[in-house]
């Protein structure tokens, strides 16, 4: 994650963010939501977010609370390792994508604000 060595970034929001996708390939592949190839899982040993989380700040997790594909806990462990400043959000009955055009929306408007905050 850039934002873990690059201090010229001042912000960060993250939507439904996975904390670890180890599990992601279990998944049942639907039609209308594919999963990456197999070659995204044969890469996903390289590259680990809990290490860079800390020092990551200026960051607002927004995840959905009905998230089908990454479990709240993740969003959660995400926010616990973060440097501070930080902010967390659950959007009561979003799902992963964010589908619902009300719960897209707010999660557009609580992203705008965090980066006003920052900017």
């Amino acid at each position: 994650m850039k934002a873990s060595v690059d201090k010229e970034i001042k912000a960060v929001v993250i939507w439904a963010t996975p904390l670890h996708m180890d599990d992601l390939g279990s998944k049942k592949q639907e039609e209308d939501y594919p999963l990456p190839p197999e070659v995204f899982f044969e890469d996903l040993p390289k590259h680990r977010l809990l290490p860079l989380l800390p020092k990551v700040s200026n960051c607002l997790v927004i995840h959905g609370e009905k998230d089908e594909l990454v479990p709240v806990e993740q969003a959660l462990g995400i926010f616990g390792s973060l440097g501070i400043p930080k902010e967390i959000h659950m959007i009561g009955g979003a799902d992963h994508r964010l589908l619902d055009p009300a719960h897209r929306q707010r999660a557009i408007e609580l992203s705008v604000e965090w980066f006003k905050k920052y900017f």
